[in-house]
């Protein structure tokens, strides 16, 4: 895998930071440019040797002589920094639970529309983090008895056919009576224990907390912390709604 290469070009000037105080000394540069500018013409118009084209040589020699200078005490450098691609993972679990179909959004929209959009303006960005920065996407449905096989986003059907997200959301019941959290992180830890590729995380997007005991949320939380998983959760839903 080629790593990406960033160029950068850094100055480290030969005076201190610049503040409002130097504006005076800036002005006074400004105006020996254009003495400079003057200078020649007033020594070179005369002369009837003198063509346009020279005298404009001759101003632009000068000043280029200028720049050069400043330049120079700029002291500028060019440095290319390498950042290697490294394969990695990020899932995303939604929430495909019954209560996702209350309808408290903006708009008097259900939670789950919301979800859908929410996921098909993202796809892009998505589509981006894999083929720029080699990141596969693991992207579940989960609520009651989950199941990473039959749960999974596929980008393809039984026919080949590509899947987008939005459609595979949409062609979805959220119907599951229970939000089993703790089964969840269970099962998926299952299906990732052993990968040698890196997870840079875990969102879930869902509309209430944890409402089944066993397996116990917390504990199963702890173990993605101990594999270095950071988990973000995203919620949907008024929290007002009785």
């Amino acid at each position: 895998m080629q790593p990406e290469r960033i160029l950068n070009v850094t100055t480290n000037p030969a005076w201190r930071p610049l503040t409002n105080a130097d504006l005076p000394g800036y002005v006074v540069l400004a105006a020996c440019a254009a003495v400079l500018v003057g200078l020649t013409l007033w020594t070179y118009l005369g002369s009837a040797q003198t063509t346009p084209r020279r005298l404009f040589t001759l101003i632009f020699l000068r000043l280029l002589a200028l720049f050069v200078t400043l330049l120079t005490a700029l002291r500028p450098a060019i440095s290319v920094t390498e950042q290697p691609r490294l394969k990695s993972s990020l899932i995303v679990m939604l929430d495909a639970s019954e209560s996702m179909t209350v309808t408290d959004e903006y708009d008097k929209l259900s939670r789950y529309e919301v979800l859908r959009r929410v996921m098909e303006k993202s796809e892009p960005l998505l589509k981006r983090l894999e083929a720029e920065q080699d990141v596969a996407l693991q992207l579940y449905f989960f609520s009651t008895d989950f199941n990473p096989r039959t749960d999974q986003y596929q980008p393809q059907n039984e026919e080949k056919k590509s899947v987008s997200i939005g459609d595979w959301i949409k062609a979805r019941k959220p119907d599951g009576k229970r939000t089993d959290f703790g089964q969840m992180l269970a099962e998926l830890m299952k299906v990732n224990s052993g990968k040698m590729d890196p997870i840079r995380g875990m969102i879930i997007i869902s509309d209430g907390g944890n409402n089944v005991t066993s397996p116990d949320a917390f504990k199963q939380a702890s173990r993605w912390q101990g594999i270095g998983c950071p988990i973000y959760p995203f919620i949907v839903g008024r929290t007002d709604t009785k």
